[in-house]
C-alpha cells in the first residue's frame, strides 16, 4: 500500500512538473520585454521615431566585434525590426511589407526570374540609406531567400 502511495504521488509531481513546462513554453506574444538589454540611447531613439510601437522584442548582438541592439517591434499592423549602434544611431531597418505592394520592378523580376513563384513574407531593408526587398519565396515546393532592389536588380 505504501509503495502504491508513493508510485501515485510521484506519478502526480511529475503530471505538474510537465503541465508547467507546457504552459511556460505557451508565452503569450503580449509578455513584457526586458528592456534592461537596450541602452538608454537607444531606447530613447526609438521612442522618438515611433511613439505608437510596441516593442516585442529586444536582442544584443555582436557582429564583426561591433555591438548591436536588435528591436523588434509593431506599430498597428506594421511589423519593424531595427538594429542601432549603443549611440541611438540606427544601422538598419527592416519593415513588413504586402506583397501586392512591392513595386513595379521588382514584381517584374520575380515573374522572370522566378516564375510560379508565391511570395511568403516581404520586408523593406534599408540599410546605409539603400533600399531593398527582402523576400521570402515558395517555389515548386521548397522555400528561398531573395533580395531585389528597387530597380530590380537581384541582389542576392
Amino acid at each position: 500500500m505504501k509503495r502504491t502511495g508513493i508510485v501515485l504521488l510521484i506519478g502526480i509531481v511529475l503530471g505538474l512538473a510537465l503541465a508547467g513546462f507546457a504552459a511556460a513554453q505557451d508565452k503569450p506574444k503580449d509578455q513584457a520585454v526586458d528592456l534592461k538589454i537596450l541602452p538608454p540611447a537607444v531606447l530613447k531613439a526609438f521612442k522618438a521615431a515611433y511613439p505608437n510601437a510596441v516593442i516585442r522584442g529586444a536582442s544584443k548582438e555582436v557582429e564583426n566585434g561591433v555591438t548591436q541592439y536588435e528591436v523588434e517591434s509593431v506599430d498597428g499592423k506594421l511589423n519593424r525590426d531595427l538594429l542601432y549602434l549603443a549611440d541611438g544611431k540606427v544601422i538598419e531597418i527592416e519593415e513588413s511589407i504586402d506583397p501586392g505592394n512591392l513595386p513595379a520592378p521588382v514584381k517584374q523580376t520575380l515573374a522572370k526570374e522566378y516564375p510560379g513563384a508565391t511570395v511568403l513574407k516581404a520586408e523593406i531593408l534599408t540599410k546605409d540609406g539603400v533600399k531593398a526587398y527582402e523576400l521570402s519565396l515558395e517555389l515548386k515546393g521548397k522555400k528561398k531567400g531573395v533580395t531585389i532592389d528597387p530597380q530590380g536588380k537581384v541582389v542576392k
